[in-house]
């Protein structure tokens, strides 16, 4: 989780450092600039939902662990209660709060891990291409590279790399 927090913060500064001012190249058609700033927009909503659901997940994993301690309370009180002969009725509604405890929250927060996981897996492999973008140099001016259409497109506007010559390079899409 810190790990992500301090590439969004990275991603943040760089993205703010790119669209500071209109920071178009010269030449660059308008259809590319725009297609850009989707792109931008479409990546800091990635990062602003994978930082969303962190916290919901740290939310939701509380109320789960909340629940789970509540339930174990509540069983050993039952324990304590019950006499011999009570004690097979005990077991079955111990049973049955079990059941009762499989909650929604622990549902949720499978679900929340699963997405946490997909997106996190496609930032990482996003990133893979980044920087093997940058070790083949294609933006001497030093931009970072965004996601758009079939390609990759520097911040500045001017620099494209289509998603099939990666391939040729060896970039794993």
């Amino acid at each position: 989780e810190q790990s992500m927090k301090s590439e969004i913060i990275n991603f943040d500064k760089s993205f703010k450092n790119d669209i500071a001012s209109d920071g178009r190249d010269k030449g660059v058609r308008d259809e590319d600039w725009e297609e850009l700033q989707l792109s931008k927009e479409s990546e800091r909503k990635r990062f602003e939902e994978i930082a969303k659901l962190d916290e919901e997940f740290r939310l939701v994993r509380q109320a789960a662990e909340e629940a789970r301690r509540r339930h174990e309370d509540e069983l050993q009180r039952i324990k304590e209660e019950k006499v011999r002969d009570d004690q097979e009725k005990a077991r079955r509604k111990a049973e049955e709060d079990e059941a009762k405890r499989r909650s929604p929250e622990d549902k949720r927060l499978r679900e929340i891990e699963d997405r946490r996981q997909r997106l996190k897996e496609k930032h990482r492999k996003k990133e893979a291409i980044k920087e093997k973008l940058r070790c083949i140099g294609l933006c001497p001016a030093g931009f970072i590279w965004h996601k758009v259409g079939r390609g990759w497109r520097c911040g500045g506007g001017s620099h494209f790399v289509s998603d099939k010559e990666l391939w040729l390079y060896g970039v794993d899409l």
